[in-house]
């Protein structure tokens, strides 16, 4: 099984100012089945004068090229989030989100799932 990193950081042209963005990808690829996509970014941004930082991270797992689970996670002034979804078919069948809006991200995940296989297991 392969696996893959790639980093990013992205800042303003001012570094003193302190805010800037890194984001670190991992994918794991077995023959032509990608099995893990994960995408975790730090951000850091100025409030009030004051240094802001979140982390946050968004992992996508597959079987046989389907999308299967998603979990994202947020980390901001020491509260800590945690999300799930559960695919089938192409379907979400159950999230751990309450929120009116969880539907929606599923099919937004579902869609960015999509595009990235595309892209990173072209079909013969």
């Amino acid at each position: 099984m392969a696996q893959d990193n790639i980093y990013s950081e992205m800042s303003g042209e001012d570094t003193r100012q302190g805010e800037g963005m890194k984001t670190y990808l991992t994918m794991m690829i077995d023959s032509k089945e990608l099995k893990k996509y994960v995408s975790k970014g730090k951000t850091v941004r100025l409030e009030n004068g004051v240094s802001k930082e979140m982390i946050t991270g968004t992992a996508f797992y597959y079987d046989q090229n389907k999308l299967i689970k998603v979990e994202e996670f947020a980390l901001q002034d020491e509260k800590e989030q945690h999300f799930a979804w559960y695919f089938s078919d192409d379907k979400c069948f159950y999230h751990t989100l309450q929120s009116d809006k969880a539907e929606s991200r599923a099919l937004q995940l579902l869609a960015m799932s999509q595009s990235m296989l595309k892209k990173l297991i072209p079909q013969n």
